[in-house]
């Protein structure tokens, strides 16, 4: 879990990060909260990435809907792991 109080004040960065494995699943899920300049984003359909060190860790490509105070986006789907048991 990581939290950035900061980027909710001053409307920039990432505020909340979740990310879960389930093991019986073999999925994860990823919630985050996220603040910044949306004005250039004009299609609803958007790929996030998330990446450490380089590597891409996943890619989920959603519909978004727009509204005041920005996008936004549900995932009914989780995300297959990649990782392997050491």
């Amino acid at each position: 879990m990581y939290r950035n109080r900061d980027a909710k004040l001053d409307r920039l960065g990432i505020s909340d990060l979740r990310i879960e494995y389930s093991p019986h699943r073999n999925v994860y899920e990823v919630r985050m909260h996220t603040y910044g300049d949306s004005s250039r984003a004009t299609e609803p359909e958007m790929t996030t990435d998330g990446c450490a060190s380089g590597t891409l860790l996943f890619a989920r490509t959603a519909t978004w809907k727009q509204d005041p105070a920005g996008w936004h986006a549900k995932s009914a789907r989780a995300l297959t792991s990649t990782a392997t048991a050491a």
